[in-house]
């Protein structure tokens, strides 16, 4: 992913514009104009799902409503030095999807870059704790039933159609409503504790599921951390690391995109010609000038070397020392 186009965070951007103002679902559709960052999401999707990761108890195969042993489509060993060993049996995942499985791999952000980048996205724009989940499945029928979840979440039809039925947000409803078919580049955001049930159409289908809570108690509707969690939330840094940056003066930022190293976007406040920005007890300040950068990296955006010089009057060599400084104090991240 070395200093390639962050479309991931287009995605997010698109999905985040469309969240309802009231406590009802909301149906939408990635732009034609962003296709492309589509057809690069799908096809990270489909690589990253066959590799199980660093937990492999994130991997979930349910065949007519029952969760299936691990034993029956992972294979594991343990190698010299006591080192685990897991893997994905594509095959058998395959045979149990051609028997009306569905396949579900849950926190997908710890495995793929791709997706921790859409999380990461649209955790600034949303201001949320966000995590993601697959659906692959080739069913006619449900596989969990009508329910409800206790969180926010938004679903991305990637491939195939699926069909849903929405019911109301009041918990006590059991009821749904009429189906609704979602076909590729179409989604849904639905509040917590609103009544739905998913179907299979009989044909492949592949969506991802962005679960979220508000990270602020005054929010409109839906799911919300506690104050505790958002407390813990606001000092979380995100997944990775300001490698080569914090350990060598020699590593090269026109090879690199960056991004803030802070879960939740930081504050940010201009005095006079001082910036500074603020997350949990932390801080650090910076030149005014340097805003039109910073604006792009608080909305979850991240940036090249070179996209970042284009925002300001500062010359290259200048901003590539701010973004070795800032890597070394691990305010921003390299991707």
């Amino acid at each position: 992913m070395l200093n390639e186009p962050d479309f991931a965070f287009e995605i997010a951007q698109a999905l985040a514009s469309n969240t309802p103002e009231e406590d009802q679902p909301t149906r939408g559709r990635i732009r034609d104009s962003s296709e492309s960052s589509l057809i690069r999401l799908e096809q990270a999707v489909w690589s990253d799902i066959s590799r199980s990761g660093p937990l492999w108890s994130n991997v979930r195969v349910v065949l007519n409503g029952v969760d299936q042993h691990p034993s029956r489509f992972m294979g594991a060993r343990i190698g010299d030095g006591l080192v685990a060993h897991s893997w994905l049996r594509t095959d058998a995942v395959s045979s149990y999807l051609n028997q009306g499985a569905t396949f579900v791999y849950n926190h997908l952000q710890d495995s793929s870059p791709t997706i921790q980048r859409l999380q990461e996205a649209l955790e600034y724009q949303l201001d949320a704790r966000v995590w993601v989940q697959a659906y692959l499945t080739k069913a006619g029928q449900t596989a969990f039933g009508a329910h409800v979840d206790d969180h926010n979440f938004c679903i991305l039809q990637l491939f195939g159609a699926k069909d849903w039925q929405l019911g109301n947000t009041s918990g006590t409803d059991q009821s749904v409503g009429e189906t609704e078919r979602l076909k590729r580049g179409e989604f849904f955001v639905v509040p917590a504790n609103t009544m739905h049930a998913v179907s299979g159409i009989g044909e492949l289908s592949l969506h991802l599921t962005l679960a979220y809570d508000w990270a602020h108690s005054n929010s409109r509707w839906g799911s919300s951390l506690n104050d505790h969690e958002q407390e813990s939330f606001t000092r979380e840094k995100r997944m990775g690391a300001s490698w080569p940056f914090d350990l060598s003066a020699l590593g090269d930022t026109h090879m690199y995109r960056f991004r803030l190293a802070s879960r939740r976007a930081p504050d940010v406040e201009i005095e006079g010609q001082e910036l500074r920005l603020t997350w949990g007890t932390s801080s650090v300040r910076l030149n005014a000038g340097l805003s039109p950068i910073i604006s792009e990296l608080v909305s979850g955006r991240s940036l090249s070397l070179s996209e970042a010089t284009s925002l300001t009057a500062f010359p290259e060599d200048q901003i590539s020392q701010m973004v070795s400084k800032l890597c070394e104090a691990r305010v921003l991240l390299s991707i």
